[in-house]
């Protein structure tokens, strides 16, 4: 990282967590878990569920493999976690999301054009940006 001249002599800072670490401890505030919804995963039925996935792609042309993805951003969630000197109570979660789906072709000869949900939707006349990576 570079320098900016008129600092250039001088020797870099050294910053201490005391600025935190001590008024936490003072007031007794430490990381509290607000909302917790967690599902768990059958971790031996997902090794055979591997396998199998694994047996089945070997199989098939690598033109007609794809990767696709999707996760969802619950914007109007608050933080799961906080800091805080004494318990909290929970509350109701924020349902309201924004879901994205990512894909790729393992062969990279495949373009997806654009979003199937703007078919009729020019993309670049809204406030969004809409990219795809052909080295991904």
């Amino acid at each position: 990282m570079g320098k900016l001249d008129q600092y250039a002599s001088q020797e870099k800072p050294h910053f201490s967590s005391g600025w935190l670490t001590v008024p936490k401890a003072r007031h007794h505030i430490v990381e509290k878990v607000r909302h917790v919804e967690a599902g768990r995963v059958d971790q031996m039925q997902l090794g055979l569920d591997l396998h199998d996935l694994r047996n089945l792609l070997e199989l098939s042309p690598l033109d007609d493999v794809y990767n696709v993805d999707k996760t969802g951003l619950f914007w109007k969630a608050l933080p799961d976690r906080t800091l805080a000197s004494e318990r909290l109570s929970g509350g109701k979660v924020a349902k309201e999301w924004l879901s994205a789906v990512f894909g790729c072709i393992v062969s990279g000869t495949h373009k997806l054009l654009g979003p199937r949900c703007f078919k009729s939707v020019n993309v670049h006349n809204l406030t969004m940006e809409w990219r795809a990576n052909k080295k991904a």
